[in-house]
């Protein structure tokens, strides 16, 4: 999983987890589910008010045996004409100690918004230190894309480009409206479908706006139903729904002294313990008057 992940909050359950994560293309706030379901296992409830509404599907691979070398990833990419949508090849590589290594601008990387099937495109140096690199398809703005055919292959010192095996490269491997088996999806709607470039299948991707929100998770509600986050920006707490829609207000400091980092809530949902910073230390403690939290 590339990115940071901040202030992850188990739920009751222990099923699931809120965090703020800073993947691209969409940071925000993030559902991760350990049981696999129809709409995949990773789910955005809130993009940061700087994101943009975008998806992903990868595939994980280990650097090392290509350190040094140039490794390209190829597909073809198609989409349903929407102007606002691009779909292109995703590549990212990661170096050791968690440093981003020959990661290109993914918004510069050649891009498709044609609705007929178009070859993608995109290559990087291996760092020297690389520890994993990131393959697959991105899609930027609010439509549809499909995908197929891919391949990841790596230049020897001949030149000559040497196919690196990838799982379920063509989408076969799965039934129809069912998760793509050895991809790794985020965000959006994510099914194998059919209008294949060739075989039987392809992979569609349906990306989904979601709430402008600089969220910041602050736990559950008892019934795992309802997530309490900050709002960093309006400098409030709100609960939102797992299964997404508008956020609801549910305190509202009136000092300009509260900050996002000095809060914390009761594993029942019933309280809320913060501090004010106003020349002098305090500690509030205030009663969640959601009805949603009984």
């Amino acid at each position: 999983m590339a990115g940071w992940i901040f202030q992850p909050r188990y739920s009751p359950s222990g099923e699931q987890v809120a965090t703020f994560w800073n993947r691209a293309p969409s940071p925000g706030l993030w559902l991760i589910s350990f049981q696999h379901s129809l709409e995949g296992e990773i789910r955005q409830l809130a993009k940061a008010t700087t994101a943009q509404v975008g998806a992903l599907a990868t595939q994980a691979l280990s650097a090392a045996p290509y350190r040094g070398k140039e490794v390209r990833v190829r597909g073809f990419l198609k989409t349903s004409g929407n102007t606002a949508t691009r779909a292109l090849c995703y590549l990212r590589i990661d170096r050791a100690n968690e440093q981003i290594g020959s990661n290109i601008d993914q918004r510069l990387n050649p891009s498709n918004q044609s609705a007929q099937w178009t070859p993608c495109e995109v290559t990087a140096k291996v760092d020297d230190d690389a520890d994993m690199m990131s393959v697959g398809v991105l899609v930027y703005g609010l439509g549809k894309a499909w995908a197929d055919e891919f391949e990841v292959d790596i230049k020897d010192s001949n030149g000559i480009w040497l196919p690196v095996p990838i799982a379920n490269p063509g989408f076969e491997e799965a039934q129809r409206d069912k998760a793509a088996t050895g991809w790794s999806p985020a965000g959006g709607r994510q099914a194998v479908a059919a209008e294949p470039y060739k075989g039987k299948n392809s992979l569609v991707i349906e990306t989904i706006d979601t709430t402008n929100l600089d969220a910041w998770p602050l736990g559950w509600s008892p019934d795992g139903t309802r997530v309490y986050v900050v709002d960093r920006q309006a400098r409030t707490v709100v609960t939102m729904s797992i299964n997404g829609g508008a956020p609801t207000t549910v305190l509202r400091p009136s000092s300009k002294g509260f900050e996002s980092a000095g809060i914390t809530m009761s594993p029942d949902a019933r309280h809320f313990v913060f501090s004010l910073e106003e020349g002098k230390s305090d500690v509030w403690i205030v009663d969640n008057f959601d009805p949603g939290s009984r």
